[in-house]
């Protein structure tokens, strides 16, 4: 009877060792993880001009620093400062006095030098006859000669003098050399001017105007046509202070011929229209430059683009639903989306959620997304294939 118990006792040790034993192991197999579920879309390609943008500045195509070439006291200012200033139009009036009585005694003395200048050729011709019947000495005429030649060198200095003196009273008003915007005036009205005085406003130009920039190699080759045959036709936009776009197109009209060694940069212009003056010398802007005819681009929605410290990347699903980290390399902002230039092909698959939750080499479940979750370059194809696996859930 002892002996059975003891059998029973061992039986049921070993049966819970047993237990123990696969409980251990159960525990020790590891838990497999499901795949994260994520969205995507398809990388794609549509028909977009090649354009980049910069900041440029607004430069009037003539500017002026108005100054005094005369002296005196400033008597004219009849223009509004600030204003619009037409071609030809009175700007500064100085005090015309003593240049009128200037140019009345540089008058009288080419009159006294005429009237000498005709004795002196009276005088002349008078020798002349006179030598030929041996009434006068050579040296004589030699002398006339001299005086009349002297009398002619006077009568052109007092007409210099004259011109002079003329040029000196038209000085005395000083008129718009072409029509733009007036500045503040440094002087008022009954101050004392001289050429010394500097610049007594600054005149503008308004219409057209142009906007300047500098454009790197590396964007300026981008987007120039493929072929050296081809040249491609560029129209310029701007945007103003705000976000606020200008109504206007322009037409590069400029390139340098010096390349800045420095930046690496070359110098442009686009010439715009500005009828309406909105556009102000020296104000800074957006300025987009594109190419009408329209190229094959690939471009993603934006927040498929992660960055670090190596730059920007995408996580990319593969055939067996196993994310691969890719670099890539972007161009221009277009809305929600973004031009790639670099590392991405069409066709590829991307994810555009939950990326927070995924890292390199993770498996996924991909979803496409919906037409209200997806960017505005979502394909027909997408659409196709969101429908078809809609109808095959329910």
């Amino acid at each position: 009877m002892v002996y059975m118990k003891k059998i029973g006792t061992v039986a049921l040790a070993t049966a819970m060792a047993a237990t123990i034993s696969a409980c251990k192991e159960k525990q020790a197999e590891p838990t497999k993880m499901p795949p994260t579920p994520v969205t995507v879309t398809e990388v794609i390609s549509v028909e977009m001009p090649k354009s980049r943008s910069f900041i440029g500045k607004v430069t009037a195509y003539d500017r002026v620093d108005v100054k005094a070439r005369v002296q005196g006291y400033l008597e004219q200012r009849p223009f509004k400062e600030g204003g619009v200033i037409k071609k030809g139009q009175l700007l500064f009036g100085i005090e015309k006095d003593q240049y009128q009585a200037a140019l009345k005694q540089a008058d009288a003395n080419l009159a006294r030098a005429e009237a000498e200048a005709i004795n002196a050729d009276i005088q002349l011709k008078r020798a002349k006859e006179l030598i030929k019947t041996g009434d006068i000495s050579q040296s004589v005429l030699d002398d006339r000669s001299a005086k009349a030649a002297a009398a002619l060198a006077t009568v052109k200095q007092a007409r210099a003098a004259k011109e002079n003196a003329r040029l000196d009273l038209n000085y005395t008003e000083i008129h718009a050399p072409f029509t733009g915007r007036i500045g503040l005036s440094t002087y008022d009205v009954g101050e004392y001017i001289t050429p010394s005085s500097g610049t007594l406003a600054t005149l503008v130009s308004l219409d057209p105007t142009s906007v300047i920039f500098s454009i790197s190699m590396k964007d300026l080759i981008a987007i120039s046509a493929k072929s050296a045959e081809e040249t491609p036709e560029i129209v310029a936009t701007l945007t103003m202070t705000g976000g606020i776009p200008y109504k206007h197109t322009g037409k590069i009209d400029f390139v340098d011929n010096v390349l800045n060694m420095q930046t690496d940069t070359l110098k442009m212009r686009a010439k715009f229209p500005n009828p309406e003056a909105r556009l102000i010398d020296g104000e800074l802007l957006t300025i987009k430059i594109s190419t009408v005819k329209k190229y094959p681009t690939i471009i993603i929605p934006q927040v498929a683009v992660q960055m670090d410290q190596a730059g920007r990347y995408v996580m990319v699903v593969k055939d067996d639903n196993k994310v691969e980290m890719r670099r890539i390399t972007v161009g221009e902002e277009v809305e929600k989306d973004i031009i790639v230039t670099g590392g991405l092909e069409v066709g590829e698959t991307i994810v555009i959620e939950g990326l927070q939750k995924i890292k390199q080499g993770a498996i996924v479940n991909p979803s496409i997304a919906g037409a209200e979750e997806a960017s505005p370059q979502t394909t027909s194809k997408q659409e196709a294939e969101t429908s078809s696996a809609a109808t095959a859930k329910e």
